[in-house]
């Protein structure tokens, strides 16, 4: 199977427009040979691309010197995720319009999708539809960008979506939970610094029996829960973010930053994490019914999504947390 490498190169990403972006991606993607016959499928392709070296910062950004961080894993981050700076996250799907979506998709994933592949041209006029911001379309996506289905891409998503919603039906019956190990309703997505439906996202829990009761599972998960919001009232501060849509406020440390906390669990080597008051909907945001409906479910089956081992782990504290 064929490895494709791009170029290496240092990215200072907020300094860099729109345009300078696209045509930096355009760029890597111009200098793969997308007819050599050793690429198989986008799949395989996907699983081996080498991706370009990405540099994010505290400064570029949060507009902070680094020097003014004091935990030094929220300073910078440097490696080969396929990471988008939040100036790019941030950016309205219908300023890029369906052709520069998905020049952005196929050069950021590796791919070589055309408009005339099935489905792709609705896939990405829902975006425009639905006022997604690039972020929003790219953590939404780019874990069926690539797979290898027997169907569309919109047949993946369709299906993604109604196994989700089958699953959690189940777990509830008559006001009773049945099943309690449940994936969590969503994740944060790092690489496009938005908050995804799991059945959006590349994330996976496996739960395992080790004995006849029921409270001895062991599961396996590329998710790492956190927790950064567990203080007094009068230490938090409510946020308004564009990484969970604006939907809820977040409460956090007043001295802390979710885009710096971002930085620092790329460090740690984290793709998909699940931090409470991002991604479990809090009070007092713009649907209110839906919460408590979400919770009836969600939180008794917290446990699931922050259990990493046998017995049991306590969701990781970043930054704020142990006063660093």
């Amino acid at each position: 199977m064929m490895t494709v490498s791009f170029p290496s190169s240092k990215l200072s990403l907020r300094y860099w427009s729109l345009d300078s972006w696209a045509q930096f991606v355009n760029e890597q993607a111009s200098s793969v040979n997308w007819d050599d016959p050793d690429v198989s499928s986008d799949s395989e392709f996907a699983a081996d691309i080498a991706y370009p070296e990405v540099t994010i910062t505290a400064f570029t950004e949060t507009g902070r010197a680094d020097s003014s961080i004091k935990a030094p894993l929220q300073r910078s981050y440097t490696g080969t995720k396929p990471v988008i700076p939040s100036s790019l996250a941030d950016t309205p799907c219908a300023t890029l319009g369906i052709s520069g979506l998905l020049d952005l998709f196929n050069a950021t994933l590796g791919t070589s999708h055309t408009l005339d592949t099935p489905s792709l041209s609705s896939v990405l006029k829902d975006c425009t539809k639905h006022n997604y911001d690039f972020g929003t379309a790219y953590g939404r996506l780019r874990a069926v960008w690539s797979a290898d289905n027997d169907g569309t891409i919109q047949d993946e998503l369709r299906r993604r979506e109604a196994d989700d919603r089958k699953m959690r039906q189940k777990a509830l019956v008559g006001g009773r939970i049945v099943q309690p190990y449940l994936q969590p309703r969503r994740v944060w997505d790092l690489c496009a610094n938005r908050v995804v439906p799991w059945w959006n996202s590349g994330a996976f829990l496996h739960c395992f029996q080790l004995e006849s009761s029921m409270s001895m599972i062991r599961t396996e998960s590329n998710v790492r829960p956190i927790s950064h919001a567990w203080m007094d009232a009068n230490g938090r501060v409510d946020v308004q973010t564009p990484i969970n849509g604006y939907e809820w406020p977040v409460p956090i440390p007043k001295d802390a930053n979710l885009d710096l906390i971002r930085i620092e669990l790329l460090n740690l080597g984290v793709e998909y994490t699940w931090l409470d008051v991002l991604c479990l909907r809090q009070k007092d945001g713009m649907r209110e019914d839906l919460r408590e409906e979400e919770w009836k479910l969600d939180v008794p089956t917290i446990g699931a999504g922050v259990r990493r081992k046998q017995g049991g782990d306590l969701p990781e504290w970043v930054g704020a947390a142990f006063g660093t």
